[in-house]
């Protein structure tokens, strides 16, 4: 093994499709080994073929903060930093979001009743 680099995926920075903010997640596919997702602070999911070295897909909206997102079964699970429609479930196939649900809290003494951000899924 000889643990080299076998692509470099970039983004916006090279003029390349990709992110244009800090990248703070990356998940690989357990499907498919050439396929991953990463997301961050520029509110898009990219879907990356490792082959082509570029996104084939954007997804627009999550805010990405934390180890929050995954990749399971053809879907992606997005928790994002923001009040509203933290968690979001999208279809890796055609990028469509399928539902999204706000995280509020339910009262009491350990949940506030505030929005809660997240910051891992």
């Amino acid at each position: 093994m000889t643990r080299k680099p076998i692509t470099e995926l970039s983004g916006s920075a090279s003029g390349k499709p990709g992110h244009s903010l800090k990248v703070i997640s990356v998940k690989f596919d357990k499907d498919d080994p050439n396929l991953l997702i990463s997301g961050g602070w520029d509110h898009t999911i990219q879907i990356w073929d490792v082959r082509e070295g570029q996104p084939v897909r954007s997804i627009y909206g999550p805010k990405i903060c934390g180890d929050a997102i995954d990749i399971n079964d053809g879907y992606i699970l997005t928790g994002s930093c923001r009040p509203e429609e933290q968690l979001q479930v999208w279809s890796l196939a055609d990028g469509q979001l399928m539902f999204s649900l706000a995280w509020n809290g339910a009262g009491g003494d350990l949940v506030s009743p505030d929005p809660c951000l997240v910051y891992t899924c």
